[in-house]
């Protein structure tokens, strides 16, 4: 407000909009060293999901923009899919790209005190994002932070859903508090939470196709040597139905087959599909496709 007020008293007239926004914008931030920046090319999504995320990042960074054309903006996105798609580099990524502080709310942070405790993290997170804004808060794995009202949900729970409730419900659009949470069961969360329009923005991210694959490994094997049968290729075709993660996992095992396998220390030699094999046995218990 006080930033607001020093633009406007600049020129000799009364606080805008555009004034607050504008404070808002050059106050925010304070916490963004904290998280690893995220650019575009670090993101390895089908082509459709990185569409619909530029689309946000857009409508996020230029609201003047947004309101002009008579576009809603988004105040709330929904991440779907399985664990280890890459669902928290997608939320650090639109923090980085639409300068936002970055608070981030796992089941470890909040349900691991008492009753009072972790009602009051809630409370204290919510506080420091809207004093920081513009800011995203990410709630992961919403399902087990804000579940279903059920027989087996205790007091705890209740309460923390509670407050979350209160928290979500009491965000107005000129705090600029952007909210991204991941679930891979929506149905599992308290429908209240996802009620209002909050959460709209629903984005699946599902698990790597071929060309992503081909990707992703691309990246985790970057400067090592394969040998002729174990081309990223062959590797992309036989390491079917993965996460990015897993992917990550096993060819930094095979990296360590391969080490084994070496005379000395001082050079790795060429990966091959053996150690793919071994590498898949010890990261997900099952073997290599064919």
């Amino acid at each position: 407000m006080d930033r607001a007020a020093g633009l406007a008293a600049a020129q000799g007239r009364k606080i805008e909009a555009a004034d607050l926004r504008q404070g808002l914008s050059e106050m925010g931030g304070k916490d963004r060293p904290l998280i690893q920046p995220v650019r575009w090319e670090d993101l390895v999504v089908e082509e459709d999901v990185e569409r619909d995320l530029r689309t946000l990042v857009r409508l996020l960074d230029d609201a003047d923009a947004a309101r002009r054309i008579g576009l809603p903006m988004p105040t709330g996105l929904l991440l779907l899919g399985p664990p280890g798609t890459g669902k928290t580099m997608i939320a650090r990524l639109i923090a980085t790209q639409t300068r936002r502080s970055f608070y981030p709310l796992t089941s470890a942070d909040v349900l691991g005190g008492n009753q009072g405790d972790s009602v009051k993290k809630v409370s204290q997170i919510f506080a420091r994002a809207k004093e920081n804004s513009p800011s995203l808060i990410f709630i992961d794995e919403m399902d087990g932070l804000i579940p279903r009202a059920a027989g087996l949900v205790g007091q705890h729970d209740i309460q923390v859903t509670d407050q979350f409730l209160t928290e979500i419900t009491n965000l107005h659009p000129e705090q600029s508090v952007f909210l991204v949470g991941t679930t891979n069961h929506p149905d599992h969360i308290d429908p209240r939470v996802l009620r209002g329009g909050r959460f709209s923005e629903k984005i699946e991210i599902g698990l790597p196709a071929r060309a992503a694959r081909e990707r992703l490994l691309a990246r985790y094997l970057a400067g090592v040597a394969l040998a002729p049968g174990a081309t990223i290729a062959t590797l992309a075709e036989q390491l079917r139905d993965l996460s990015p993660a897993d992917l990550e996992a096993i060819s930094n095992a095979a990296r360590r087959f391969a080490f084994n396998r070496a005379p000395d220390s001082s050079q790795l030699p060429p990966l091959i599909l053996a150690d793919f094999e071994k590498a898949v046995q010890r990261v997900r218990g099952t073997v290599l496709q064919a």
